[in-house]
């Protein structure tokens, strides 16, 4: 099976280059891992980011890559069982586990989604590490690109780390000329 996943061997991309590497490596040791959208014109990105709260132990980034097409057949499909089983309108949230309804409908919706091609990234940071670009605390007024500067150090960091990993998915799996529609 071809390789799908384009490791970067670019030099003084820290920890990018690493977590390339190592995804270069799981797929090699488990072909078929990252799914092949290079044929596809347009690829969809959402997004989930948590662990903000002071409680929380990690800083979670969450990706998910598909294509139009099984994004689009997974919306109506899902807008199909959300008419089953939350007809009065509910939507799904872990938030909102607790109620009965939404506990019926968690394995269908679990099924349906596993059956979606795409991409899931998941990555966790420790909440003491303060950044992964700098030894120190982030400054942002050192930082090359002008708009970040004007943030406070935590934005900017937030914002680095989430454009940063974004990239690095998207760099490894995407094609040229390819489209990319962003959702949060």
């Amino acid at each position: 099976m071809p390789r799908v996943w384009h490791d970067t061997q670019q030099r003084g991309l820290g920890f990018l280059g690493t977590l390339s590497g190592l995804i270069a490596s799981a797929e090699v040791d488990n072909p078929g891992l990252i799914p092949d959208f290079r044929q596809e014109q347009h690829l969809i990105v959402a997004s989930d980011y948590g662990g903000e709260h002071a409680a929380a132990k990690w800083i979670s980034y969450t990706y998910l890559i598909t294509c139009h097409e099984e994004a689009a057949r997974w919306v109506g499909k899902s807008r199909l069982l959300r008419k089953k089983l939350l007809p009065d309108g509910r939507r799904m949230a872990f938030k909102r586990l607790g109620d009965r309804v939404r506990m019926r409908a968690l394995v269908p919706f679990l099924n349906l989604s596993n059956g979606l091609r795409g991409l899931l990234a998941f990555f966790l940071v420790q909440r003491p590490i303060r950044s992964l670009f700098s030894a120190k605390t982030l400054d942002p007024t050192e930082l090359g690109y002008e708009p970040l500067r004007k943030y406070p150090a935590h934005i900017a960091e937030k914002l680095l780390r989430i454009t940063h990993l974004l990239a690095l998915l998207i760099g490894g799996i995407s094609s040229e000329g390819q489209d990319l529609n962003l959702g949060g």
